[in-house]
């Protein structure tokens, strides 16, 4: 058969094996358009119902938080939110079901979706999705967790009831028991609503696999199918001739375009040769290019440079780049938004042509639809729309429950964060004019006055003249983010069997100390502390026991010290305070004598008692030395003199 195929393609004529190119061209286009559509539409359904997903979240969360104030207030209009907070959630059952019956009632099911808020231009996908993939596992599963919820929904309704009786009967007995219910179902439905979500993912994911598999093999065939064909053409016809013929006619046109720039560029940044639009885009003129004023290296901004190297390294590996936006400056300096394609010429590693596209007008269109979306898309991070003397013009929903402030309190004025941080306003101000944007971490306040850290984005719209019209800024609540960056800094810079401060913790209180010491004509004294026999009881007792030890003897070390000190455990059983300010060596001494005591004091430990006793050694500055390491080794001589006394 496959001997067949091959001399059919033999005998045709050239002109029909092109046909055949295009044909199998234009089909494989045909199939590729139809998998991604099938696969966009997928996506849609999928960002669709996890959108849906939100919104039965949010309204779910607002009834058990009405139910809840409900059952503290016994406020009747709190009920009646809970009910309307409800309604969601019974749309959304009432769509499923529809979609259920045989036949379906689209109808119902469509209504069913815009009583669950759903967007109505998301409701055919939703629909559609629903009914072509339910079979999939993935959406099974979904649909599993769906029933699932809608039952927990159920319970809610009928625990909302409960808490109503109780409280028309002014009964209040067992409303704790229902409370503590409500509590429980709301953490049932939060891993539901999680559950639901990472399985359309997963869907997702699957069907993003399966669609790239499918796109790869079909590419596969057909470049199997080009090469055979295009091994027939390639003898019949001057493959050499035919490209230099059609490079020449495709470059000629090009360059004379009115709507395409075209350049012969250099790697050094020279410019050999442009047409008239290049020019003219950037307002350069055929003069000015023949005396070497026209240099895309001397024509790239600096932040654009990056990207640039990038396309050169696709070039070096393939002979050509990724088509890629970019700024060129213009001769005027303004910056001037291109679209560009580059590839080497003459198999040459130094030079090649260039494409370029005027984005200019592009972006503008592009700045105003940021403006619409920033004003009328729902979005769980907050958005703040002010003119441009940052006076608020906008604000949605999440500002409000981020910040506690009503609207009216928000519009035209400056936005509180800016007043809170009235020292990084110029910082903020001057970003803004030079680059167009601004991010970093605020603290505001919230209405009750509560700090509340917050990673700001402020991003600038402009008009069509490229002056500044708008900023849009997005709020971040990173309260959480700072707790644990706090945790995480306190673990840097602690041990973690002591809770002690390690090394490195000590030498920058130690640096800090000497500064202050300085300034104000006192003292620092470091302690060095090392357990006598410590291995014999760590050999003895086990390592457990060493450690239990190590622990008991922190909290000793830690007993006798002012706030302003510092107790740390350098090594095993090697221990440091560092005492600070000091008027003499007296009151050292004195904390030693007395943490020895401390020490020698017996331990039980799992039954044991054992007898601990250290070796200490004192350095005092200025007295003994001026910077740590002086310090610590004369402190460490002294420790071991001691020891070594000990031991005669």
């Amino acid at each position: 058969m496959v001997e067949t195929f091959k001399r059919k393609l033999h005998q045709s004529t050239t002109t029909k094996k092109v046909h055949l190119i295009i044909f199998l061209f234009l089909s494989i286009s045909f199939i590729l358009v139809a998998t991604l559509w099938i696969q966009g539409e997928v996506f849609n359904g999928v960002r669709s119902y996890i959108r849906g997903e939100g919104l039965w979240a949010k309204a779910q969360k607002d009834a058990i938080a009405y139910l809840d104030r409900y059952s503290h207030t016994h406020n009747i209009n709190d009920y009646h939110a809970f009910l309307d907070s409800i309604k969601v959630n019974h749309g959304d059952q009432k769509a499923r079901l529809a979609m259920n019956q045989k036949p379906v009632d689209y109808d119902n099911a469509v209504q069913g979706f815009l009583e669950g808020n759903n967007a109505p231009e998301d409701i055919d996908s939703m629909i559609w999705f629903y009914l072509n993939f339910r079979q999939i596992s993935y959406l099974q599963e979904a649909i599993r967790i769906w029933e699932e919820a809608d039952h927990k929904i159920a319970e809610l309704v009928s625990l909302a009831s409960q808490i109503h009786n109780l409280v028309q009967q002014q009964n209040f007995t067992d409303m704790d028991e229902l409370r503590q219910q409500l509590y429980t179902l709301n953490d049932t439905l939060l891993i539901l609503e999680n559950d639901f979500s990472n399985v359309l993912g997963e869907g997702a994911r699957w069907v993003n696999q399966t669609t790239w598999i499918a796109g790869i093999s079909i590419l596969f065939l057909f470049s199997a199918l080009a090469f055979l064909i295009s091994k027939q053409i390639l003898s019949s016809i001057s493959i050499v001739e035919t490209r230099l013929r059609v490079r020449e006619s495709q470059f000629r046109a090009l360059k004379e375009s009115n709507t395409i720039g075209i350049i012969h560029w250099t790697l050094e940044g020279c410019i050999d040769d442009a047409n008239d639009y290049f020019l003219n885009m950037l307002g350069f003129t055929q003069d000015d290019l023949k005396a070497g004023l026209v240099n895309w290296l001397n024509l790239t901004p600096s932040d654009c440079r990056e990207r640039d190297f990038q396309a050169i390294q696709e070039l070096m590996d393939m002979g050509r780049c990724e088509p890629y936006e970019k700024e060129l400056y213009s001769v005027n300096g303004n910056r001037v938004p291109v679209y560009l394609g580059a590839s080497l010429i003459d198999d040459s590693n130094d030079h090649g042509i260039a494409f370029f596209m005027d984005l200019r007008e592009k972006k503008q269109q592009e700045e105003q639809l940021k403006l619409s979306a920033a004003v009328f898309d729902v979005s769980h991070d907050g958005i703040i729309i002010t003119d441009n003397q940052f006076s608020v013009i906008s604000v949605n929903r999440a500002v409000i429950d981020i910040t506690g402030f009503d609207e009216e309190e928000i519009i035209g004025h400056t936005p509180s964060l800016l007043r809170s941080n009235h020292n990084h306003v110029d910082e903020i101000y001057n970003e803004l004019q030079l680059k167009g944007f601004w991010q970093g971490d605020l603290i505001d306040s919230t209405k009750e006055k509560k700090t509340l850290p917050i990673h700001v984005s402020i991003n600038t719209i402009k008009d069509r003249f490229s002056n500044i019209s708008h900023y849009v800024f997005i709020l971040f609540d990173i309260t959480e983010s700072k707790a644990r960056e706090k945790k995480l800094k306190h673990l840097a810079n602690h041990d973690k069997l002591t809770g002690l401060s390690n090394r490195e913790h000590l030498e920058y209180k130690f640096h800090e100390a000497i500064n202050k010491a300085i300034d104000n004509n006192n003292h620092v004294a470091l302690l060095f502390f090392d357990l006598d026999q410590f291995k014999p009881i760590n050999d003895t007792y086990g390592h457990d026991t060493g450690d239990e030890l190590l622990k008991i003897v922190a909290g000793r070390l830690n007993r006798h010290i002012r706030q302003s000190d510092t107790v740390a455990r350098i090594g095993g059983d090697e221990f440091i305070i560092l005492l600070e300010p000091l008027n003499n060596r007296k009151r050292a001494e004195e904390i030693v004598i007395k943490t020895l005591k401390e020490l020698s004091m017996p331990i039980m430990i799992n039954g044991h008692e054992i007898k601990v006793t250290a070796s200490v050694g004192l350095s005092l500055y200025p007295d003994d030395g001026s910077d740590m390491k002086t310090l610590m080794e004369h402190a460490d001589r002294e420790m071991y003199h001691n020891k070594s006394g000990k031991k005669c």
